[in-house]
């Protein structure tokens, strides 16, 4: 499933699944939402819009990260003005608080509003991954919060700042605690145009994390919480344009398995 797709092959023109006018597109080829992926999405449900969605055919199938698990965000489960960015993914660095002060916050929470804030890193991915982007959502736009396969080109030259990174597992270094990750992602379609190197400051949330990525392999797909620094480091085969430190395990998340 997907929220939105392109009617064209240069992915210039828009279509949203929720479209008053959905109905024309049914049976219409559109194009998925990477540019990288040859996908031929269809509309489902084009009678009901509240319900409809796009899903690619079974002939001609995605080959990228667009074809992950996390294919369709439900904004109507959201309240989109309690996503404060860059905060949130400061937030990630913290230890976790324990689960009596998070029941007191949900049960407060529950009250005020029906509608939950988004506050895991796979919520905001799906909802980054499944919203055009340059498109917003809480007053911010969509490329400057998530880097991966469709806004790469935007940071061919490393990425800096609060951002969710979409990459997969290269290498590790036991001697400095630092693992390397290709972005964007790698897979038997596309190639790596650089590494993305976490550092860690502590040995056992570097050796817990290595066992984490390293079991994903090579070609899942894992999103990155972080305050990224341009570097360049002449690692082989390719380059390592950016950094993060990681000071949590809750910078992390494995939003698909190989």
């Amino acid at each position: 499933m997907a929220n939105y797709a392109y009617k064209d092959f240069a992915r210039t023109k828009i279509i949203y699944a929720d479209d008053l006018h959905i109905m024309n597109y049914k049976g219409i080829r559109c194009w998925c939402k990477n540019p990288k992926c040859n996908a031929h999405m269809y509309i489902v449900k084009p009678e009901n819009p509240a319900e409809s969605f796009f899903r690619a055919s079974t002939a001609v199938k995605h080959t990228g990260a667009c074809g992950s698990e996390c294919h369709y965000f439900d904004k109507s489960e959201f309240d989109e003005s309690k996503f404060k960015f860059p905060d949130i993914l400061k937030n990630f660095e913290h230890v976790i608080p324990s689960k009596s002060d998070l029941s007191k916050k949900v049960s407060k929470r529950t009250l005020s509003s029906n509608k939950k804030p988004i506050k895991t890193i796979r919520q905001i991915y799906t909802m980054c991954t499944n919203t055009p982007i340059n498109d917003s959502y809480g007053g911010i736009v969509i490329k400057d919060i998530l880097a991966d396969e469709r806004t790469s080109f935007f940071y061919k030259n490393g990425i800096e700042g609060y951002k969710l990174v979409e990459c997969n597992f290269y290498r590790y270094d036991d001697t400095t605690f630092t693992i390397l990750m290709n972005f964007p992602c790698y897979s038997v379609y596309r190639v790596t145009e650089y590494y993305v190197q976490l550092e860690f400051m502590d040995e056992e949330l570097y050796k817990k994390t290595r066992t984490r990525l390293y079991d994903t392999k090579h070609n899942s797909i894992i999103a990155i919480s972080g305050d990224w620094k341009k570097v360049n480091f002449n690692t082989s085969p390719k380059p390592t344009k950016s950094r993060c430190i990681i000071y949590s395990d809750r910078q992390i998340a494995v939003i698909q398995r190989g």
